[in-house]
Order: C-alpha cells, then structure tokens, then sequence
C-alpha cells in the first residue's frame, strides 16, 4: 500500500544512516557453530549480531546497552552482568522492604519483601541478559523518593532525586516515559488543599528533570532517525502482539485455531520488499531491522485495517486479556519446567502450576481489593502508592494485555503489588485490639487503675529502679529537646499529667514559663498540686480541656495518649488550646514492638499486673504519626526511642 511504497522511498536513505558510522573493523563474519551464543545480548557482547559496536540504532534505549557494556569491558562474559543483576535485583527487594515499612509497618515490610523475592517471574529476569531488572530497580529508587514526597517530606532534592530515577528507568525501557507524569498527578491529587502549590512545584520538579534526563536521547533519535520520540516500538507491538492475538482469537472463535506471527511477519517482509535474511550478520542490514521509526507507520496502519473488520470482538478481546494480565503467572512456566527435570516432563506438572499460579494471584488481587474497602484507615497512609499501582497497572494492561507473554510484561507492577498486598492482608487479619473497644470503655475505668497506684509512685520508682531511671531519663531528655522553641513567658499544658512529675523533669530548666496539667484522677491531681506549687494542676479529661482557645505555645501528651478514651478529640482539643504555629509533642510505647512486647509480659507478671488493661490504644510509628496528621497538625519530626520501642511524633498548628 502506500504506507509500504513511503516506507521503501525512505528505507535506503535511513538504513544508510544507521550504518553510515566510522568504525576501526568491518562486521565481524558469522560464528562458527562452536562459537555460537544462544542469547541476543551474549551475541552483543562478543559484536556478532549487532556487527559494529557503533551501528546506530532507534528500538534500544541506551541505558541496558551502557549496562552491558560496562559490565563487559573487562570480563567478556555473560556472568557477570548477570551477577550484577542480580545484586540490582537484591537491593529492589530491600526497597520493597522499605517501601512497606514506611507505609505500614516492619512485619508487613517483611512480608512484601519475601514474597517479592520469591517471584517467579522476578528470578528468571533477574538471570537473564534482560532489561526488566535494571527497570525495576530505577522504578523502586523512585517510588521510594515519591513516597517521601507524598509524607510531607516535599523538597526540590527528593523531587530532582526521583525524577532522575524515572527518567533513567524510562531510558531502559520505553514504557518508563509515562511514569513521572502518573507520579506528578498522584501526588497533587492525594495532598490536602493548604499544600497543593509545594505539591505543584515539586511536581513540576520532577518531571522538569525526568525530561532532561530523557531529552538528549529523544533529540538524538530526531536529529538520527527524523523522529522526535524515545522508541519505536508501539507499532511493532501493535501489529506483532495485539493484531496476531486478534486474528488467533478469531480463528479459535471459528472453529480453526491458527498462530498468526510467522504469517504477519512473512506478509511485512513482503509489503516492504525486505531480504528474508535471519543469519546473524545480517542483523546490521534492513533485512531484520523492523524495529525502527521508518518501519512504524507500516505497523500501526496495518493494525487499524486488520482489527477494523471487528473492532467489538477486538475491545472485548483486549478487556479478557486485561483481566487475565493480573492473574497470569510464570509460576507455571518456571516450576513446571523445574519440577518436571527430576520428576517427570513439564506438561505433567504444567495444568497445576498453570492454574495455582492464577488462583494465586487471584487472592492477592482480591485481598488488597478487600483492604482498601474494609480497612481504609489502616490503608489511608498508602493511598498515594495505591493510586499509582492503579493508574500504572491499567496503563501497562493497555498496552501489554495483547503480548503472549503477559507475566513478564507486568513484572514492573509486581513489587507495588507485593508492598499492598503485604499491608492488605495483615490489615485484614490484625486481630482487634484493645483500642478498638474504646466505645465499651469508660473514664471510671481509667480511675479505678489510678486509684490502685500510690500518688507518689513514681517518685519513688524513679529514686529506686536505675532501670526506670534510665528509661524515663532517655525520654526527658528527648522531650526536653523538642519544648527548647517555648520563647520565655511561654505556657506549656500536659495532658494527662499524672502526679506531674515527668513534667516536672522535662521542665526542670525552663523556669522561665508557665506548666500547666490535667489529669482524669483527682487524687493524682491533689498530690500534684501540693508537692509541685509551681505549676497549674486541673482535674480534666484530655477530650474536653478547660481552657480557653489559643492559649497555649505546646502541648504535650507524655506516655498518655495510649490511655486515651478518645485520642483523636484529645488532640483536637490540644489543636483548639493551641495558638498559631504552637506545637503539639507526643511520646507513647510501641506495644507491637517485640522487645517492648516481652518486657511488658514480664512486668505484667510482677508488679505491673495493675496496668495490665490501662493500655486503650495501641501505636506504631506510622499510626502515631497518621493520628496526629489527622488531627490537623503539621508534622515536623517523627524519631524512634528505646531501640524503637516508644517513639516521638512532634506536629505543628498551622496559622
């Protein structure tokens, strides 16, 4: 057609092109057959397929071929590229590990991890001459630094760092290119209204540096090859995968199951008057070459006219193969494959593995899916990276969904999958806490514990227990490093202050401002005013404080809020009581932690039997930090104490 006769007046000129290179050899001649390489990439690195290290070329970005050829140029050899994938590939499972402790927590950072590393389709990638493991690890490093964005970490530095990972994960492969514009939406979307324009600019940020990381190729391919774009190969995608699946499937509809791919490919060589040549020299010529821009508008029109005699069949053909994108697994390939060597041939285990693999994922699908339905709240924090894996998994189904070999093509989507899954799943199985009765639980409750606890019991202990010594010590003096922003004259309330004692350490060299304290014992409160006549003492709950609006430069909430009826009233309260820019300061135990949870055992085993149930709530790092978010409050720090067994979040009222 005239598509081909374009194409045939511009091949001679472009192939000329390509070719068109000083070089110091001429293309080497075919191995013989005891030298011959079974894979493309072993072939690049030994120049006997792609002839001249320096033959241009448009369908391969630069930065798999770069890969290559660094890690070759000193050991000619295939291992050890492959090792360094495979250590690429080690430190994406690390990743996936972060990204799932960051979002939910270390047990389900560890969960992701295993079941990313265990992957089946992750493994044979990673042991090929492939590109999709170098992609993947670009892909990771970039979440991770999105993800900080996302946390109101936003700075210019983390959006240069993740659009230089995107771009270079868009120069390994071509599909990379629409991942910093999914992650600039996300992230403006996701933010609250009062941050929209630091969202805005740190988009703009990283998507200006992705573009510049990505431009100089893209320029290359214009001022080369005539087109302005990052790769060529959308059209021989459509007409080599979508347009043979489409004619397979209407062959199987009629009763005559066909493969199309050698039949397409015979009918291009044809229309485009090419050599059928496939030796491996040949692939320095046009012969093999229909990988490139001069090529593609041939593939693209071919496709509309084949798909454009059942476009219905073809959209209900892509939206099942779509749905199966997700499911597909290379379990059945790699284990069958595996299993059958010692065991019997694979086909006898195929069906198996085949239909395992879907379940499978299957349930995985299903489980993240349930999460974000019935645990929004324990998923909110990861909405970001949620909206991503949405927006990023239909992308690649829309593009991909048609390709014969649908595990490795969503191989890119399987990490995020793992990271929602791992926090799914244990969001789904947490059994309820003592937190999540607190409708059952009331404020005589908490004063019943109270009253079995002697008003000066922790003046004693802090004299006699060096263990406890110790650890409030640590906390003080951590908490006292946060109120050094108090300016003199300044008031400082305590919710929940007990016999005000830990207050009364905190403060002990700010003689210069005004304490305040409320606690829901009174007797507690009594002791508190007569043994520290310095400071102001109420008896009061922390959901409804009796103070006036803006009345305060800090609030603090020292070991208490896990004792809270209400949490999120109390620090509301604390927002109301809060003047303008005042700061917000809260300290709790992390009861998940495993070295906190056996000391808490054995305390309760002794002399802590009493404050066994006084625990309503219980934190870990991320909760802690959502609670606070949630109330309004503008995080300015979070860090862990006690090897991670008790934390402090520090949050700041916004004017």
């Amino acid at each position: 057609g005239e598509t081909a006769k374009s194409v045939r007046s511009q091949r001679s000129s472009t192939a000329e092109a390509a070719v068109d290179i000083d070089t110091p050899t001429p293309p080497q001649a075919p191995p013989t057959s005891a030298e011959t390489v079974e894979t493309p990439t072993a072939a690049v690195v030994q120049e006997e397929i792609f002839g001249p290290v320096l033959v241009a070329m448009s369908f391969r970005t630069p930065v798999y071929p770069l890969f290559l050829a660094l890690t070759t140029a000193g050991i000619p050899s295939l291992w050890f590229p492959i090792l360094i994938q495979n250590i690429l590939a080690a430190f994406s499972v690390v990743m996936v590990f972060r990204l799932a402790r960051d979002l939910f927590s270390a047990r389900a950072g560890w969960v992701a991890a295993i079941l990313y590393a265990l992957e089946p389709e992750r493994l044979h990638l990673a042991s090929q001459a492939m590109s999709e493991t170098l992609f993947i690890f670009f892909l990771l490093l970039g979440a991770v630094f999105f993800v900080r964005l996302a946390g109101d970490r936003a700075s210019g530095w983390i959006a240069a760092a993740t659009g230089i990972s995107l771009g270079l994960s868009a120069l390994t492969k071509p599909i990379g290119l629409f991942i910093p514009f999914i992650f600039a939406a996300v992230l403006i979307l996701s933010l609250r209204k009062g941050t929209i324009r630091a969202a805005v600019r740190t988009s703009a940020i990283m998507v200006v540096v992705a573009l510049v990381v990505i431009s100089p190729w893209i320029i290359r391919n214009g001022v080369r090859f005539g087109a302005f774009r990052l790769s060529p190969l959308g059209g021989m995608t459509l007409y080599y995968a979508n347009a043979a699946h489409f004619l397979q499937a209407k062959s199987i509809a009629a009763g005559v199951p066909r493969e199309f791919y050698g039949e397409l490919s015979d009918q291009a060589i044809a229309d485009l008057e090419l050599k059928p040549d496939r030796s491996p020299e040949a692939w320095v010529t046009e012969s093999t070459r229909l990988m490139e821009f001069v090529y593609e508008p041939y593939f693209r029109k071919r496709f509309f006219e084949i798909v454009s005699a059942d476009p219905f069949f073809y959209a209900r053909l892509h939206l099942k193969r779509s749905a199966v994108f997700f499911l597909d697994s290379g379990l059945s390939r790699s284990a069958s494959a595996l299993f059958g060597k010692g065991f019997g041939p694979p086909w006898l285990f195929y069906p198996f593995f085949f239909w395992a693999g879907r379940v499978f994922w299957l349930i995985v699908m299903i489980s993240i899916a349930s999460a974000l339905i019935f645990r929004r709240r324990e998923m909110n924090r990861s909405l970001p990276l949620t909206a991503f894996w949405i927006l990023f998994g239909a992308g690649l189904a829309a593009m991909a969904a048609m390709n014969f070999d649908a595990p490795r093509m969503r191989v890119p989507l399987d990490p995020f999958t793992a990271v929602l899954f791992a926090g799914g799943a244990l969001a789904i199985v947490a059994r309820r806490r003592p937190a999540e009765r607190q409708e059952t639980v009331r404020h005589e409750h908490l004063q019943h514990v109270y009253e079995q606890v002697p008003p000066d019991y922790w003046d004693k202990s802090y004299r006699t227990n060096p263990i406890q010594r110790l650890y409030h010590d640590s906390r003080y003096s951590a908490v006292r490093r946060e109120l050094r922003h108090i300016p003199s004259g300044g008031r400082l309330l305590d919710v929940g202050c007990g016999s005000g004692f830990s207050i009364e350490q905190v403060v002990r060299e700010r003689t210069d401002i005004e304490v305040y304290g409320v606690d829901v014992s009174p007797e507690l409160v009594a002791y508190a005013k007569a043994h520290r006549p310095r400071f102001h003492f109420e008896t009061a709950v922390g959901e409804a404080l009796p103070f006036p609006e803006e009345n305060f430069d800090t609030v603090t909430f020292l070991d208490t809020i896990e004792h809270m009826v209400d949490p999120a009233r109390s620090l509301g309260e604390a927002r109301r009581v809060l003047r303008p820019g005042g700061r917000i300061v809260v300290q709790v135990v992390f009861e998940h932690h495993p070295l906190f949870r056996l000391i808490w055992k054995l305390w309760m085993m002794s002399k802590g039997k009493v404050w066994e149930d006084a625990h309503l709530r219980v934190y870990d790092r991320k909760s802690l930090r959502a609670e606070v978010e949630a109330a309004g409050f503008v995080i300015e720090s979070d860090h862990l104490l006690h090897l991670g067994m008790s934390g402090i979040v520090v949050g700041r009222k916004s004017p």
